[in-house]
């Protein structure tokens, strides 16, 4: 006789292929999610590593302190006043590009420039025989660790010769934008002169007397840096510990591992550790021989037959609800 199959054999082969290659695509799927979670996470620490490379914490406290305080009398200039106003401070652009070197180092920032726009305002026959033109272009000061600050800044030039009225303005165009973007970083470099009132009334005489005011700043924020280390180690210290030893999972820290060793040693024995086991266990052997298996008490239960089958006659689950195939027998 030859061997028959169920026609429904090959649906359930079919649903389950289904089913394994669905799981197959959701784990690959949480692998690609996990992969990149850890290059994210490594990428950070490497981003963060290499900016404690460049500037250290001190080395940020400095530059803090540096940045908040007012640049020196002597470098403030005056700017004439312009139809009856008031005279207007200013910092030079060689003044700027000096603080910017003090305070990040030579090779600790970088300038962009783009969006330039040039224009011309007034030509000779309206302009008493000169060229007047006037250029706008955007900055963008870069810091080596990354963070920037970006302003705009407009020249104008006024010369008999087109090209050196256009060079003149792209020049003080570039030179204001670059001092715009700068100032955005501090006092020292340019924001004092936006704050009301005459900075040159709150600037300082000497360059003694301003060191003095930067290292009494820093010496602040050193002291506030030690305070926050010193509660962070505070924190690690009293924190629990979850891995490894005697605790284990939940049973954390120097006092719970002493209670668990002291529990430990309190144990001599098996009937110590687990006084309700039964004295004399059925062994795993006699276990595997259904038939050497000890019968209840007649005060339990009692089995009046043969045990039940929870899946029906056939006594083989089907989680399909069709009847598994056989092979014919000759």
């Amino acid at each position: 006789m030859q061997s028959q199959v169920s026609p429904s054999g090959g649906d359930n082969n079919g649903i389950v292929m289904n089913m394994v290659m669905m799981l197959i695509q959701n784990q690959q799927a949480e692998i690609r999610e996990l992969k990149e979670s850890v290059h994210s996470i490594v990428n950070k620490q490497q981003q963060t590593s290499t900016l404690d490379s460049i500037w250290s914490a001190n080395d940020r406290i400095r530059i803090k302190a540096n940045l908040d305080t007012n640049p020196l009398k002597s470098e403030i200039q005056l700017k004439p006043a312009f139809k009856g106003g008031k005279p207007s401070e200013y910092l030079s652009g060689a003044t700027v590009i000096d603080h910017m070197n003090q305070v990040f180092g030579f090779n600790g920032w970088n300038t962009e420039y783009f969006q330039e726009d040039k224009n011309i305002i007034g030509r000779p026959d309206e302009n008493g025989g000169n060229f007047r033109v006037s250029v706008t272009v955007n900055c963008k000061v870069v810091l080596i660790d990354g963070s920037f600050h970006v302003d705009t800044g407009t020249g104008i030039g006024q010369m008999g010769d087109l090209h050196q009225a256009m060079d003149t303005a792209k020049k003080s165009a570039y030179t204001d934008s670059m001092k715009r973007a700068c100032r955005k970083f501090g006092k020292y470099l340019g924001l004092a002169l936006y704050v009301s009132g005459s900075a040159r009334s709150t600037a300082y005489s000497n360059q003694a007397e301003r060191d003095q005011v930067v290292e009494a700043k820093a010496q602040q924020g050193r002291d506030i840096l030690a305070v926050s280390e010193q509660q962070q180690n505070a924190m690690d210290t009293a924190r629990p510990s979850s891995s490894g030893g005697l605790g284990g999972v939940g049973m954390g820290g120097n006092e719970n591992r002493s209670r668990r060793v002291r529990t430990l040693a309190n144990v001599k024995s098996e009937s110590d550790a687990f006084p309700n086991a039964d004295p004399n266990p059925t062994p795993i052997s006699a276990l595997q021989n259904p038939s050497t298996v000890p019968q209840a008490p007649a005060s339990g239960i009692k089995r009046t037959g043969p045990p039940s089958n929870p899946y029906g006659q056939g006594g083989v689950s089907n989680p399909y609800g069709h009847q598994a195939s056989k092979k014919g027998r000759t």
